[in-house]
């Protein structure tokens, strides 16, 4: 290691002070948690001061230490060097990265108590190409969220040490100003989450498959079985096109995982579902999840694809279920229900716990702003795990189960602390 050469913290790392500190490589997905001195030492990696003055910084007793943590730090890609400073760089991404830079270093300005705002679902536009199934979004205004309020949102949620950004609509590649929302975003270090049907994939220019790799953005695609169930599911002759798009994602390293909703028409596909994904390309996670139909589905739809609570479990069982939202970091108390880090904003700025509560909503995010809105969240829509039936009944799987979907629970039970009595199938709680 060149003792004049400039450590700095790259762009694609990002720094959270949640009980420890968390640092997040969004690049390699890989995640760390240090202490104070640890800490200390990336704060100095400024990119304007070289090695030998950020090991002067420490006493002479602790330097080889220090130096040591500086090489396993670039040895894990958590900071890289350079030869000159930063700002002197003439590499046509200085721009970027002295934003970057600047964002790092906005004071770990954390007003809540646990559980912490880590996750942050927008519904960026109600308009869609599709009529699914099982869609909840019944009321479509056919709007966007206004681009301004957006990446003011965004930017809050980040200064607010969020984290996760989960984009979602809709179909959220038909919001108008999509692409400039991916050259605003290349600036603000965040996990990138795009949720999609995938049937526009193959018309996307090449420059916005660009913007969606250097965002290290995963992308969700929707794959609800084979080619007829697929189609049918979605209200569309769309396997084709979906499957295509997911390859072409692939091949262009970005990476890309698949969402597939358990249904009577795809029951018996699993296995067959299973080797398709395996011959895609690479497929980061394979999310498996259960539509919830409620009083406003129709009878009809109801009766084609409802499945019961023993065939869904023993799918569930055999596959997992996958899930897009943190769980608790190390050292943080087991104590919520699911999604205890989430929070949900619809194109209108309706505050909710997730997509499904937007009849429970605390308010509007534009009027509360999102500080005061994660703390209405937290205090209406965050269930302890210790208020659940199933705490109530001793269930032995609750630390794993954590107690499944509340809106799905509501839905059969009309409690929302009741069982969901899917995921008591899987564990093998209800036979």
């Amino acid at each position: 290691m060149n003792l004049t050469s400039y450590p700095y913290v790259p762009k694609y790392i990002v720094i959270r002070k949640y009980k420890d500190y968390n640092i997040y490589d969004l690049k390699s997905d890989e995640s760390y948690i240090i202490d104070d001195e640890a800490y200390e030492l990336l704060d100095y990696s400024d990119g304007l001061t070289t090695v030998e003055q950020i090991l002067d910084k420490f006493p002479i007793a602790k330097q080889n230490e220090i130096q040591e943590g500086l090489s396993q730090y670039l040895d894990l890609g958590i900071l890289s060097l350079s030869e000159i400073p930063v700002e002197d760089r003439k590499d046509g991404n200085l721009e970027s990265q002295l934003k970057t830079l600047e964002h790092q270093k906005v004071p770990f300005k954390n007003p809540f108590k646990m559980p912490y705002l880590k996750n942050l679902m927008i519904n960026i536009t109600e308009r869609c190409n599709l009529t699914c199934k099982h869609c909840y979004i019944t009321e479509k205004n056919k709007v966007d969220m206004p681009f301004e309020d957006l990446i003011d949102l965004i930017y809050e949620f980040y200064d607010l040490q969020g984290i996760r950004l989960i984009l979602t609509g809709g179909e959220p590649l038909l919001y108008s100003k999509f692409k400039e929302l991916l050259v605003e975003l290349k600036t603000i270090p965040l996990e990138k989450v795009l949720l999609s049907n995938g049937t526009l994939i193959l018309e996307l220019d090449e420059s916005i498959l660009d913007l969606l790799k250097e965002n290290y953005f995963e992308v969700f695609i929707s794959l609800d079985g084979l080619e007829e169930s697929h189609n049918d599911f979605r209200n569309s002759q769309c396997f084709n096109e979906t499957v295509e798009g997911i390859k072409r994602l692939s091949e262009r390293g970005i990476k890309v995982s698949i969402n597939t909703m358990i249904h009577k028409e795809n029951l018996t596909e699993f296995d067959e579902m299973y080797k398709l994904i395996d011959s895609i390309g690479e497929i980061k996670n394979w999310s498996i999840d259960i539509p919830t139909f409620d009083e406003n589905t129709p009878k009809d739809i109801r009766e084609k694809y409802e499945i019961s609570y023993d065939e869904g479990g023993e799918v569930l069982k055999n596959y997992g279920w996958g899930v897009i939202y943190e769980t608790p970091s190390e050292g943080e108390p087991f104590e919520y229900a699911c999604g205890p880090y989430l929070m949900a904003v619809d194109v209108l700025g309706t505050i909710t716990k997730c997509g499904f509560f937007y009849e429970q909503s605390v308010g509007n995010v534009f009027e509360l702003g999102l500080e005061e809105s994660w703390k209405r969240v937290q205090k209406d829509l965050n269930w302890s795990i210790n208020d659940l039936k199933c705490k109530e009944i001793g269930c032995e799987f609750l630390e794993d189960c954590r107690g499944g979907c509340r809106y799905r629970a509501l839905k059969d039970t009309g409690d929302i602390r009741g069982v969901d009595s899917y995921k008591c199938y899987q564990f093998g709680k209800l036979k």
